[in-house]
């Protein structure tokens, strides 16, 4: 009787030192492909990074391409915690996040670097905190700007777009669609190339990112490098499921995000941006760059849209002059 009730107190201290030596799952999701720059140069690494940190305590893994959550519905499964941490698109989230738009304002971003850095201190103590109070954001960034491809020869100037289809990918960007006598058609970034292979659409707002992951040169063959404005992505990580870590898994977080994995992936998406134009220019697409006093009168005639955004959101004119001055502030830092 001893010996079976020694035997099953060792099982059951065995089972329990098993249980405890198990590490916490992390789940990070995305909806894009597996083999995306991204996920195979920033998020996989950032995985890797995280679980060695934690000491064993927790293991953060990657689901890419819609596994488990899609760009339409990541910020719903973050915060009932289907998904522990979830790149979030605030574009696709209606009505959740109005003065986040304001890097969709037609050119005001360019490159990546001053306007993700920008981006993040507005949320870490300006006027996006409150926009974000449900979640632990971990980084946030702006992808570098949007211009406009075609899979013939490229716009040159803004009377062409009247009556074009244009795929867009935010309300903004349909509303200046609209301005310019076109007609926005809706779509979120995974079915871009099916639109431009099908001919759904004359044209798309895109960035040079794009390029790799969606396989834009094989559609695409005309370029217009305007600065429409850029979309933002938000890194967010359900508060339960932080607070939930062991200590070691926490300390691992906190030094793999914050402003440091802002400014890691802002690098990261000008390096990208840089790269896609040079694939682009490879396979002998025509890229049309706009001179100073072109890109002036598309600026002009593009005015109204962002004027309308100030007036239609809540602090909005605050909003953008509070990113102004961020972004002011962090050029002069690099």
């Amino acid at each position: 009787m001893r010996a079976s009730i020694t035997a099953v107190a060792l099982c059951v201290a065995l089972a329990a030192g098993q249980a405890a030596a198990d590490p916490v799952i992390i789940r990070m999701a995305n909806s894009v492909p597996a083999n995306s720059h991204m996920n195979v140069r920033i998020f996989t690494p950032w995985c890797e990074r995280v679980t060695a940190e934690s000491g064993g305590t927790v293991e953060a893994k990657l689901f890419p391409a819609n596994l488990i959550a899609t760009s339409n519905n990541v910020w719903d499964r973050v915060l009932t915690g289907v998904v522990d941490i979830g790149y979030v698109s605030p574009s696709y989230v209606g009505g959740k996040f109005p003065k986040s738009r304001v890097t969709e304002v037609p050119f005001l971003v360019g490159r990546s670097a001053e306007s993700s850095i920008a981006f993040w201190k507005m949320i870490e103590h300006g006027s996006l905190a409150p926009e974000f109070a449900e979640v632990k954001v971990l980084a946030a960034f702006v992808y570098p700007t949007s211009g406009l491809a075609t899979p013939v020869t490229p716009i040159r100037k803004m009377e062409e777009l009247k009556g074009k289809k244009i795929g867009v990918g935010s309300k903004m960007m349909g509303e200046w669609a609209q301005a310019m006598g076109a007609a926005p058609i809706t779509m979120v970034y995974s079915e871009t190339y099916d639109m431009m292979n099908r001919h759904t659409v004359d044209l798309v707002t895109a960035g040079w990112t794009g390029i790799q992951p969606l396989k834009l040169w094989e559609v695409a063959k005309g370029y217009t490098t305007v600065p429409l404005g850029s979309t933002n992505v938000v890194l967010a990580m359900n508060k339960q499921s932080y607070a939930k870590l062991p200590d070691q898994g926490k300390a691992a977080i906190d030094r793999n995000s914050g402003e440091k994995w802002t400014r890691e992936l802002a690098v990261f998406w000008d390096q990208v941006a840089d790269e896609g134009r040079k694939l682009v220019e490879e396979h002998n697409a025509t890229i049309y760059d706009p001179s100073e006093a072109e890109k002036a009168d598309w600026a002009k005639a593009s005015e109204p849209v962002g004027e309308q955004w100030v007036k239609q959101t809540q602090d909005g004119g605050k909003a953008l002059a509070e990113f102004r001055t961020e972004r002011k502030k962090a050029s002069a830092g690099m």
